[in-house]
């Protein structure tokens, strides 16, 4: 029981690390609609500063894609992420 315990502390306390470290994004791109529709904006993010094309950090609250189904973008020539943030 105790390495189950232990487990679970330890998912959890990643889990509420990753939530609270922003992600770097530009100033919006284009989604599919779901992001907007949960009182957010879509933006193409990368996980670390200093990135050109993704400038602004930002808590996001989860990952999208645009019409076409890729959850990939592209910013300053540099691929990122398609996240949702408030």
């Amino acid at each position: 029981m105790k390495p189950i315990v232990i487990l679970t502390l330890g998912i959890t306390v990643v889990v509420a690390q990753v939530r609270t470290n922003p992600w770097y994004c530009n100033g919006g791109t284009e989604g599919n609609g779901g992001c907007e529709a949960n009182g957010g904006h879509t933006y193409c993010c990368y996980n670390r500063p200093g990135i050109k094309g993704f400038g602004t950090p930002r808590t996001t609250t989860a990952f999208s894609e645009n019409l076409a189904g890729e959850t990939t973008c592209t910013s300053e020539n540099t691929k990122g992420q398609i996240k949702c943030a408030p």
